[in-house]
C-alpha cells in the first residue's frame, strides 16, 4: 500500500472518529438542554446510596464509577432513582440534601445540577475537534505528498 492510500485511511479514520464524539458532545448539550427546559420542579432529595459500577477495559485497565441514588418525595410518593450519570470520584455522600428538578408530568425524570455534565462534553468536543483537525491535517499532508 502506498503512503498516500495509509494517509487517506488514516485521515478518513480519525474523521470519523472526530465526528462521533462531536456528535456525542453536541448531543450531551442538547439532552441537558431539554431536561432543563422540562424538569422545573424543585424538589428536595437525598443521596440514598452510592452505586459503584467496576469495569475493566479490552487492555486490561480497571475503573470504578460511583452513581449517585437519589431518594425524593413528589406528590405524596417516595421515589428512588439511581442517576445516569456516573463519576470517577465520590462527589456525593450518603444522607447528603441536595435539590433536584423533576419533570412536572413525569416524577421519574429529573436532572441535578450538581452532577458535573459539563466537563464530560467538553472533553468529548475537545477530542472530536482534535482528531478532526488531525483528519484535515493527514488530508492536506496527502495532498502535498501526491
Amino acid at each position: 500500500m502506498s503512503a498516500g492510500i495509509i494517509l487517506l485511511i488514516i485521515a478518513f479514520i480519525m474523521g470519523a472518529v472526530g465526528i462521533i464524539f462531536t456528535g456525542t458532545a453536541l448531543g450531551l448539550g442538547i439532552s441537558a438542554k431539554r431536561k432543563r427546559e422540562i424538569c422545573t420542579q424543585p424538589v428536595q432529595a437525598v443521596i440514598a446510596d452510592l452505586e459503584r459500577s467496576d469495569n475493566i477495559s479490552m487492555e486490561g485497565i480497571r475503573t470504578v464509577s460511583w452513581f449517585p441514588v437519589y431518594e425524593y418525595f413528589i406528590r405524596g410518593k417516595r421515589i428512588r432513582k439511581r442517576s445516569h450519570l456516573g463519576s470517577a470520584q465520590q462527589d456525593f455522600y450518603i444522607g447528603q440534601e441536595v435539590t433536584i428538578y423533576v419533570n412536572p408530568e413525569n416524577a421519574n425524570e429529573f436532572y441535578c445540577p450538581q452532577e458535573k455534565t459539563g466537563k464530560l462534553r467538553v472533553i468529548f468536543l475537545l477530542i472530536g475537534i482534535l482528531l478532526i483537525i488531525m483528519a484535515a491535517a493527514a488530508g492536506i499532508l496527502r495532498m502535498v505528498l501526491l
